[in-house]
């Protein structure tokens, strides 16, 4: 996309970054900063099946993050197509959190030992508060948390969270970061079960 360019009530500044599921973008309305998350392909130009699959993965992010109400979770405030409704390309507005990846936040920052507390003990809460509602984030990693220069943390990338309670979607052998996976995933993701 073009700086400047306009997708629905929302003006494009600047690239973020790209990830699986599209691309980030930082754009501006009415003054205020926001993150567009757009896909990289039209619904349209996909088969049946992955035209389901890529909505129901929108759909369930998008209910996801609509469920969550926690100062340290990235908040969404518009999902829609552009630039034509229902055959364009889906995209969803959220917060635009001015921050840093926690590692690279510990870095540039280095914070004091309660600091680095405080920011855990507040991502702990925030993924209870997940649990709580039955979502599980399932990339939980530094990347996809972004500190801010008052030190608040903020969890975002909710592409391949689930609900406990949503239909199985998942179509890839395995799911997450590799390098995050739990001692334990790992092992089963390396056993003659998960072959099967």
């Amino acid at each position: 996309l073009e700086k400047g360019t306009r997708i629905g009530a929302y003006e494009v500044v600047d690239k973020l970054g790209v990830g699986g599921f599209g691309c980030l973008w930082k754009v501006r309305r009415e003054g205020r900063f926001y993150a567009l998350k757009i896909g990289r392909q039209r619904l349209s130009g996909l088969d049946a099946e992955d035209r389901e699959h890529d909505q129901d993965r929108l759909d369930r992010e998008i209910a996801a993050l609509k469920t969550l109400h926690h100062p340290n979770i990235v908040r969404v405030h518009s999902f829609d197509w552009w630039p034509e409704l229902e055959s364009g390309f889906p995209y969803m507005v959220m917060d635009f959190v001015d921050g840093h990846p926690l590692y690279e936040w510990r870095e540039r920052a280095t914070p004091s030992l309660a600091r680095v507390c405080s920011v855990f003990e507040k991502l702990a809460a925030a993924i209870e508060h997940m649990h709580a509602l039955g979502i599980h984030h399932r990339d939980f990693k530094s990347d996809n948390v972004l500190v801010r220069g008052d030190a608040e943390p903020v969890v975002i990338d909710f592409g391949i969270a689930r609900p406990t309670l949503a239909r199985e979607l998942t179509r890839a052998a395995s799911v997450g970061t590799v390098t995050y996976y739990a001692p334990e995933y790992a092992r089963y993701c390396d056993s003659a079960a998960f072959a099967r």
